[in-house]
């Protein structure tokens, strides 16, 4: 397989130029188009999860449970959380929820340039250009960049996983030891040479200075646990700030308080105190990490002889592997099926170093374990208990009423065919096609090549481990494919090796663009006609949105809520009560008029002015039967949300 070292470092080349113009392009268009979409079901709770989890970093006793989320890793919902309140100030108008949807769209294309770089493994950089544009114009899955905050960021961190793993993979063979022979060759037994190397020069070094590394470790651990457990720093800041406050202080302290509080006296010294108290905990690990820095700096010196003695390939395969384990404990931070990524990344070790692969492979979980550890505040109580938890709910869903083909199925039990028969409707014709014939190319290339096998197996062991959990082992699925948009990368990639030889049979640059044409077109027809409701796409084979409605679920979030919201907004009078089916009235309170009182359906005892309820893919004629309908929000005959009024 081609150089996955040089497709990383080409990034910030001119030859990068195409794949960071797509992800520029779809930047810009989703700056005009963000607004469009609506929320989620699940946002809000969600989202309010994300915050929580923040929240822990400062009050970890105060963390509320969010009953089953608390299995669900939050880091993705804690960053989101953070730049979508500063996203959402990029445009006039755009309220939180914009910036949320622009945070996920983000996230895809960051997952877009990863599957650019993995596609660039198996395929010439055309090929992989033109198999990423196939990835990224997918109607489901430009529809999910915007409005998914939990299936899209864990495929686009479950996919840089894979990527920076196998780079690290590539890479732990190079640098040159310190006897000056390459690390290829000692690879696994150069990390134990530099052991013994450091330890003759702690030996030899002056006695002074192990003296003062010594002391200044233990000052630097006093100063950690006392910043941890707030025994003594914590309360001599706080008492300081309220001597400031009453002007008690230092002078210079009394002046600072001054200038940063000037009407102090209208608000009681107790939250000033509190405020000094949340700095603190903020600050609490750059703290501590300062703490050692004075012994970091000694022990630099110590072994200043074996640390020189390295080269930068060294340090550099050391760094990248780093990089591997912290993505590795962000991607499990995101959602619990991360470790299979690991997993993925450990098997390219195996493979390559076989043997001499234990140690790294030791500093890569335990580091990609502490990093979820960390990011994680649900798992800090009780880690292993909560993660088997979590790993066990994840494969044991509730029973959730799942549609498919005309029948009303329990998530329990799904027929085997439920996941390869979604996956050949809800992506375009040609990528079912491509990934076909990728298919039988890579199983001819397999056996006759065994150079390739490692690369390939890979890709059969990312699709197949999965899907034959869901299709041998039954393990729950609803809202169609979403679940399951993880392994989509790894398909694309099948279809980019179909996709390369179809472009290899055509001659010139001109007839190559045109089936790269003709591959994107029904992708990007159906994203301009179904417009803000990607997520609803069907192809051909089952006869698009109009042959799915009435036999598989078409917009089971609801997110066709924000235009009926707008619409009763228009047409409703002041104080108007208005029924909304669905949980949290299902984002409908994000866009309508502060005047309106929202509803549950749930309450049979009060006839609404208006009603808005969302079909789910399927007419529900029981829904408000004395309400006469006012408007219907659909897509050809799939009515996805109606919206009623009072006679």
């Amino acid at each position: 397989m081609r150089s996955f070292t040089a497709a990383m470092t080409g990034l910030v080349r001119a030859r990068s130029a195409p794949i960071l113009a797509i992800v520029l392009v779809n930047v810009f268009v989703a700056l005009v188009i963000t607004p469009h979409y609506g929320v989620s079901w699940d946002e809000y709770g969600d989202f309010k999860y994300g915050e929580d989890s923040l929240q822990a970093y400062v009050a970890p006793d105060k963390l509320l449970s969010h009953g089953d989320r608390d299995f669900y890793g939050p880091f993705y919902l804690v960053v989101a959380s953070v730049s979508s309140d500063i996203l959402r100030h990029l445009r006039s108008g755009w309220v939180l929820t914009d910036g949320r949807h622009f945070s996920n769209f983000l996230t895809f294309q960051i997952g877009v340039v990863f599957f650019y770089l993995l596609a660039r493994r198996y395929v010439n950089r055309f090929s992989a250009l033109a198999v990423t544009l196939l990835f990224n114009f997918q109607p489901l899955l430009f529809g999910y960049g915007f409005v998914n905050e939990k299936d899209v960021p864990f495929m686009a961190f479950f996919t840089a996983t894979v990527v920076v793993g196998l780079i690290a993979v590539s890479h732990w063979s190079w640098g040159e030891a310190s006897d000056g022979g390459s690390e290829e060759r000692q690879s696994g037994v150069s990390d134990v040479g530099l052991w013994h190397s450091s330890v003759e020069d702690l030996r030899q070094a002056p006695g002074a200075l192990k003296a003062l590394l010594i002391l200044e470790f233990l000052l630097g651990a006093l100063v950690a646990f006392d910043v941890a457990k707030g025994l003594v720093i914590l309360p001599w800041i706080q008492s300081i700030v309220g001597d400031a406050y009453l002007g008690r202080a230092w002078e210079p302290i009394n002046r600072a308080f001054r200038l940063m509080a000037q009407d102090a006296y209208k608000t009681p010294v107790s939250l000033y105190v509190e405020k000094a108290r949340t700095t603190y905990m903020w600050l609490r690990l750059p703290v501590i990490l300062l703490a050692f820095a004075p012994a970091t700096v000694t022990s630099r010196r110590l072994v200043a002889r074996t640390i020189d003695s390295l080269g930068r390939e060294w340090v550099r395969a050391r760094l990248l592997l780093l990089a591997a384990a912290v993505t590795l404990g962000l991607c499990t931070s995101v959602r619990v099926a991360g470790p299979f990524a690991g997993a993925l990344v450990s098997l390219a070790f195996l493979a390559r170093w076989r043997r001499t692969a234990t140690w790294p492979l030791l500093a890569y979980w335990v580091v990609g374990g502490l990093t979820t550890y960390a990011t994680w505040p649900s798992l800090w109580a009780s880690p292993l208990l909560r993660f088997w938890q979590a790993a066990r709910l994840m494969t044991h869903f509730s029973a959730h009423p799942v549609l498919y083909n005309g029948q009303s199925l329990s998530a329990r039990t799904l027929p085997w065919h439920y996941l390869p028969s979604l996956l050949s409707l809800q992506l375009t014709e040609p990528a079912v096609v491509l990934g076909v014939l990728g298919a039988g190319l890579s199983a001819i290339a397999f056996a006759r090549r065994p150079e390739t096998r490692t690369d390939l197996a890979l890709l059969g062991i990312w699709i197949g481990v999965p899907a034959g959990a869901v299709i041998l082992l039954r393990t729950p699925l609803y809202d169609n494919i979403r679940q399951m948009l993880f392994i989509l990368p790894a398909l694309f990639v099948v279809a980019g090796i179909g996709l390369e030889k179809v472009l290899g049979m055509l001659r010139g640059v001109g007839l190559k663009g045109i089936g790269v044409c003709l591959a994107l077109a029904p992708g990007l027809a159906a994203i301009v006609a179904l417009h803000p409701y990607e997520t609803i796409y069907y192809n051909a084979i089952v006869g698009g949105v109009d042959g799915a409605v009435g036999r598989y679920e078409i917009d089971p979030w609801c997110t066709s809520y924000r235009e009926a919201a707008e619409f009763v907004n228009q047409v409703a009078p002041g104080g108007a009560s208005v029924a909304v089916l669905g949980p949290d009235n299902a984002g409908v309170a994000t866009f309508a008029r502060e005047d309106l009182v929202l509803i549950n359906t749930a309450d049979k005892d009060i006839v609404p002015d208006f009603a808005i309820g969302c079909m789910k893919g399927f007419v529900a004629p029981g829904f408000y039967p004395s309400l006469d309908s006012l408007m219907e929000i659909r897509r050809g005959k799939a009515v996805l949300a109606v919206v009623k009024q009072d006679r």
